[in-house]
């Protein structure tokens, strides 16, 4: 088929569906529809949002696991997946002063190199 033909044969079709839509009794038989299944929709998000939590919890559990695995063998405790961005809490310069106090920490870097760095 063309794309003409498709052309002109979706313009003979949307104002056909566009009525059919647009009609009192298709509009409550659609509704019933969505109403029998609305249930179900519930049922999902529930289950959905229930096991988001309980793998996240999971996760957080075995993250603070390794943090005190790390902690135990002289590490920071820090993982790359710490922050406060990803809470979104805090001010916008926390990450930065987070970053710097862990280089300091972890003598990476001095004070006087990051005092450098900065000017």
């Amino acid at each position: 088929m063309s794309n003409l033909a498709i052309s002109a044969r979706t313009n003979s079709v949307v104002p056909d569906v566009r009525s059919w839509g647009s009609s009192s009794k298709n509009l409550r038989r659609l509704s019933r529809r969505f109403v029998s299944f609305s249930l179900s929709i519930v049922s999902l998000a529930t289950a959905n949002s229930s096991s988001v939590s309980l793998e996240l919890q999971r996760i957080n559990r075995a993250r603070e696991v390794l943090r005190d695995k790390i902690t135990a063998a002289g590490g920071a405790g820090y993982l790359t997946s710490d922050g406060i961005d990803l809470l979104g809490l805090g001010r916008s310069d926390d990450e930065v002063n987070w970053a710097v106090e862990r280089v300091l920490t972890d003598g990476i870097a001095t004070a006087g190199e990051i005092a450098k760095a900065k000017s």
